[in-house]
């Protein structure tokens, strides 16, 4: 194989060129190497190769220019290229593994990658206020408070107090920590002293993105507020139901009142007017019963419609139904009510004998018709304590009550299904 020395000077002058670059590549992997781990002993095989790849440099420059007679070299010269390649190899292989355990160690420029990812920003200071290391994301909210990255601490935090004689930054609140910046950002700053042994005398100053905590914080807010002023109606809903259950019963009082002292005047002033009879022991129980209102020793009604046919039969008045009774103890107290009252006035005012009851159901709506057979009203009804309170009672459960005096008189009860809302 021809030797170096026998090749045209250009191929010397090119393997030569090679022997440069690789020299270059060794300098440059021995600097990455020490940048990397900051020990020379990792560089040594780095600086050996380099200080041979010169010296082979060295001798077949020198063998180019003085020629093949003076400065003989006996290598062939593939041996340059094979040379020239292992060294290429041999860098780029401590280039991938230098980087892979920079990756694997903790190094100060690792640790200022990783603030600067930080969505936070944060810096520190030594005891003279001089900021030693600042991330990505305080610089940037630095820039827009002072319009560059700040040397000093106190730059920062004067620029922070400035704010409140106006600027683009707002401070939200009293506390000097929390700021609306002009991209509608909120930020808190908070300053602490580093208390570790080796950190004695640092400061670390933190910045954190707390808008959307801070939206939900006024949101909860303003939901606070409503349901205050929810709970306010709903005192005041429920004082007005305690008075409206007052005033219901009192009504229902005044009704029975009324119904028992009509029922009761009635079979005495029955009993005088037709004396005794061959029942006299039904008769006296009679008397006793409607007695007993006046005496303080009544018995207990429990208002349901049979009561009041029982009722309506002792003063001689046939109840009759048609329909049935709304499975609602609110509805059938109110029908029971009504037709207690139209018993009453049938003996009492049209001197008859039979009272009827019609009940019809649609749409989830009753209404309950009641007519007797009694004299027929010469003119409109005026409605007394008994009629007056029980149209009362229909209207709080959102019911109408209508009376007709002609052609017959009717009184009649659009009672609703379902019970009413009290407030909207």
């Amino acid at each position: 194989m021809t030797g170096f020395s026998f090749l045209a000077p250009t191929w010397q002058f090119l393997l030569a060129g090679l022997l440069f670059f690789s020299a270059m590549s060794e300098l440059f992997v021995g600097i990455y190497q020490y940048r990397c781990t900051g020990k020379l002993k990792d560089c040594l095989i780095d600086a050996c190769l380099f200080v041979l790849l010169l010296s082979m440099l060295s001798f077949t420059v020198t063998a180019a220019h003085i020629g093949e007679g003076l400065f003989f070299i006996p290598l062939p010269w593939s041996c340059f290229p094979i040379f020239t390649a292992l060294i290429f190899a041999h860098s780029a292989g401590s280039v991938l593994n230098c980087y892979k355990e920079s990756k694997e160690k903790l190094s100060p420029s690792s640790v200022k990658q990783a603030l600067d990812n930080l969505n936070s920003g944060i810096c520190f200071a030594d005891d003279n206020g001089k900021i030693v290391l600042i991330n990505h994301t305080m610089g940037k909210l630095a820039s827009v408070l002072i319009g560059n990255y700040p040397q000093m601490l106190g730059e920062l935090q004067n620029a922070l107090k400035a704010q409140h004689n106006g600027g683009g930054v707002v401070p939200i609140d009293d506390s000097d920590e929390i700021y609306r910046f002009p991209s509608g950002r909120i930020w808190r700053f908070q300053t602490v002293p580093l208390t570790q042994q080796d950190l004695e005398g640092y400061t670390q100053t933190t910045a954190q993105d707390i808008t959307e905590l801070y939206n939900a914080n006024v949101c909860l807010r303003e939901d606070n507020k409503k349901i205050k002023k929810i709970n306010r109606k709903m005192r005041k809903m429920y004082k007005r139901l305690a008075d409206r259950i007052r005033e219901q019963e009192n009504l229902n009082l005044k009704m029975k009142i009324h119904d028992d002292i009509g029922t009761s005047l009635i079979t005495i002033s029955k009993i005088m007017d037709e004396g005794i009879n061959e029942d006299i022991e039904t008769q006296l129980t009679l008397l006793q019963n409607a007695v007993s209102y006046f005496s303080g020793h009544r018995n207990i009604i429990t208002g349901t419609f049979e009561d009041a046919q029982r009722k309506a039969a002792e003063i001689n008045v046939k109840l009759s139904l048609d329909g049935y009774i709304p499975q609602n103890d609110v509805l059938e107290k109110l029908i029971v009510s009504a037709v207690g009252e139209c018993v009453t006035n049938c003996v009492h005012h049209a001197h008859g004998s039979q009272v009827n009851v019609k009940i019809t159901e649609q749409n989830n709506l009753y209404r309950v018709v009641i007519t007797n057979n009694g004299t027929v009203p010469k003119e409109k009804i005026i409605e007394g304590g008994g009629l007056s309170a029980l149209r009362k009672s229909v209207e709080s459960v959102g019911g109408e009550m209508y009376i007709s005096h002609s052609p017959a008189f009717e009184l009649i009860l659009n009672l609703p299904g379902k019970e009413k809302e009290l407030y909207d």
